[in-house]
Formats: structure tokens, C-alpha cells, sequence
């Protein structure tokens, strides 16, 4: 439906232009309207803002675990050991002043020279509960 134009304009205009893009004020129901849609939109973008927030958290948790895997395998690769948690033993190679660290498995995982404290003897009295140390080097 074509709008109504007064006859006055039509009569007393210099020249009359269809289609053409122009501004005009707002009424105070448009205006009203317009202030709703400008809050609307904004807690949308708020919304938006704090999901991009969480995924960028989530992408940046995501990446530091991977990050951080990448790193152990590249040193296991460089070394050629992996690392594990477990029990270890001990074992004390007396003739070669060595210490053996041995695995749950029995595998020997390192050798080491022996400390002074593991290098001197125990020996325990059955008479009574006396704990008698002598150095390594002064064997009875």
C-alpha cells in the first residue's frame, strides 16, 4: 500500500525523487523500542563475551596438557628413559664400593658409588640389642 502524501506536497514541490535514503527523527515509541533493543543486544554480547572467555580457558587448559605431554616425550626420546613411580632397592656391592638401584621388576635402572654411611658394616650382638658399627675398611 502506497503512503498518503498531502496534495500540498505534491503541488508545491520542485521535484519529487522515489527510492531515495534519507534520515528522519525518531518518534518516542521507536525511541522507546530502540533503547530495548540496544540493552537486549548487549547482554547478548556480554553473554557471548563470557562463553568466548570459558572456551579460551578451555582451549588453554587443553593446550598446556599438551604442551606438557609433548615435553616428557621428547625427553624420553632424547634420553631413552621413561620415568615411572615405584618401589626401588638398594642392593650394595661391598667389593666394588658400588650401590645397584634395582626396579620392582629386578631391573637394574643405575649404579652408583656407595655413600659413607653404606659402606660400613652392622653387626648386632645376640646377647643383648647393641648395634656395634665397624668402618668397611677394618673387616673382623
Amino acid at each position: 500500500m502506497e503512503p498518503v502524501i498531502p496534495t500540498s506536497l505534491l503541488s508545491t514541490a520542485y521535484e519529487v525523487k522515489t527510492g531515495q535514503l534519507y534520515s528522519r527523527p525518531l518518534t518516542a515509541d521507536e525511541a522507546g523500542a530502540l533503547a530495548e533493543d540496544i540493552s537486549e543486544n548487549e547482554m547478548k554480547l556480554d553473554d557471548l563475551a563470557e562463553e568466548m572467555k570459558a572456551m579460551r580457558e578451555d582451549f588453554k587448559l587443553r593446550k598446556k596438557e599438551l604442551v606438557g605431554r609433548r615435553k616428557a616425550l621428547i625427553t624420553q626420546k632424547k634420553t631413552g628413559q621413561i620415568e615411572e613411580t615405584g618401589s626401588t632397592y638398594i642392593m650394595l656391592d661391598r667389593d666394588n664400593k658400588m650401590a645397584g638401584i634395582y626396579n620392582e621388576s629386578g631391573i637394574r635402572i643405575s649404579q652408583r658409588r656407595m655413600r659413607p654411611e653404606e659402606a660400613q658394616y652392622v653387626l648386632e650382638e645376640s646377647s643383648s640389642n647393641r648395634v656395634i658399627s665397624i668402618a668397611a675398611n677394618d673387616k673382623p
